[in-house]
């Protein structure tokens, strides 16, 4: 009696959906954060080129 390892289609675009997923929303959370650092740093730059927002 040997075991079968064979997959199915379905558990296949099941299993693999949700791996895509997860790339996906890791991706995501990359950008957020890579682009949180870029505009942190663009406003520093632009506040010592110009000096700070006044607020109205």
């Amino acid at each position: 009696m040997s075991l079968s390892w064979t997959v199915g289609m379905d558990e296949m675009l099941f299993y693999g959906g949700i791996i895509g997923a997860g790339c996906i929303l890791a991706a995501a959370v990359l950008y957020l954060c890579i682009s949180r650092i870029q505009l942190s740093k663009l406003n520093a730059q632009l506040n010592e080129e110009y000096g700070k927002r006044e607020k109205k």
